[in-house]
């Protein structure tokens, strides 16, 4: 069947012809939809609970949906991207799906279902091209399968704003746009000025603490322990899985051997640079030991490095992933508009690559075997080498 993700609706809807063909039957309810131009549909549906699955049975999740009478996008198809992507460099090595029944759409997923909207990797090309998205599901695309489109007539419109004295009275300014405005523009004070204590959560606390207490200088970098949520994490044995994912990865990189390549050189690197080591066959093995499944992200529109490995830490054996075994930290974003503004408090600025900067975090030595991948020359049949994120 087809999904469509739309970010756009509240709920999920499957057809009702689907439903019935599973044999699902359940009690009608009554279902008030808003629609467009503020019209309101209403109609009878069954909420059912349903597994979906993507096509390479890499991923299930058990959902709710309802049933929509009508198809949920109407005569709406989806393209056809396997055959649309060899328009775009960029978008050939992208494992499209081929649409079933004619590209009508079956399933409709809403936001009531986010984590289903989650993309892994993005591959972009040049302004106005395709994006395609690696998500749970498989690969999507968005964007014009026709190319750029462009308008031809644009309008430019332009107002003027006056600000006034912030200490004169309510009755003196215009409206609360002259105030944002001016205090836009009176930029003296910041990051200078202290901000406002930000507040964690109990568990981000949590996560502050441990790395606090666990992180340490060797000499040349940091070495910081993993926030586990338990003090000895409990994960399944996810080889098989691992494996399974490394063959997938070898298969795409062995169409193109210049890829395959590339693969194999930046693996490499991280060995010579220290960021993984070989374990020895003969070393015995932890108690617990999780291996991380990678695949390549590839960008033909770059001119110097077109792969980049990604380490999928949310790949699930048994429904448990690395993530979810790993305390979620506070998001230490800071406002653009802060940042942007250093660059003009002084004549000079500096900026630095931050390229790796992650790989070069050592990891405690007792965490070690929770951070292993698989890995062996592509024309190589023998087993995969273990190595260790160190």
């Amino acid at each position: 069947m087809n999904a469509l993700l739309d970010d756009g609706s509240n709920e999920t809807f499957i057809n009702e012809e689907v439903a019935g063909v599973l044999g699902l039957k359940e009690r009608y309810h009554t279902v008030t939809v808003n629609v467009l131009n503020n019209e309101v549909e209403t109609f009878q549906s069954m909420p059912l609970d349903v597994t979906i699955e993507s096509l390479d049975g890499e991923f299930s999740k058990d959902i709710k949906v309802k049933t929509c009478p009508k198809r949920v996008t109407g005569n709406y198809r989806v393209e056809n991207w396997k055959q649309s992507k060899d328009r775009w460099s960029h978008l050939k090595d992208c494992d499209f799906a081929e649409p079933a029944k004619e590209g009508f759409v079956d399933l409709l997923i809403g936001v009531d279902n986010a984590d289903l909207h989650y993309s892994r990797a993005d591959v972009r090309g040049e302004e106005g091209d395709p994006v395609a998205r690696l998500g749970p599901l498989g690969w999507t695309c968005i964007g014009s399968p026709e190319g750029k489109q462009w308008t031809g007539a644009r309008a430019h419109i332009s107002r003027t704003l006056f600000t006034r004295d912030p200490k004169a009275s309510v009755s003196d300014v215009c409206c609360d746009v002259d105030r944002t405005l001016k205090e836009f523009w009176e930029i003296e004070s910041c990051g200078i000025e202290k901000h406002d204590t930000v507040i964690f959560t109990e568990e981000e606390n949590e996560v502050l603490k441990k790395l606090k207490e666990s992180i340490s200088y060797t000499g040349n970098g940091y070495k910081v322990g993993v926030p586990w949520k338990e003090d000895k994490p409990v994960l399944p044995d996810n080889h098989h899985t691992a494996l399974s994912r490394l063959c997938n990865t070898e298969n795409k990189l062995k169409k193109n051997c210049a890829l395959g390549t590339e693969y194999s050189q930046i693996i490499q690197a991280y060995v010579e640079k220290g960021y993984l080591r070989r374990v020895e066959p003969d070393e015995p093995l932890p108690p617990e030991v999780w291996y991380l499944p990678h695949f390549p992200v590839i960008r033909m529109d770059k001119t110097t490095t077109k792969v980049r490995i990604v380490f999928d830490c949310s790949a699930k054996t048994d429904g448990v992933s690395l993530n979810d075994a790993i305390c979620a930290g506070p998001k230490l974003q800071e406002d653009l508009f802060d940042v942007l503004i250093r660059f003009r408090r002084n004549p000079i600025a500096l900026a630095c690559d931050i390229k790796e900067m992650y790989l070069q975090v050592e990891i405690e030595e007792r965490d070690r075997p929770y951070f292993r991948l698989l890995w062996r020359d592509l024309d190589s049949s023998r087993e995969p080498d273990v190595y260790e994120f160190s």
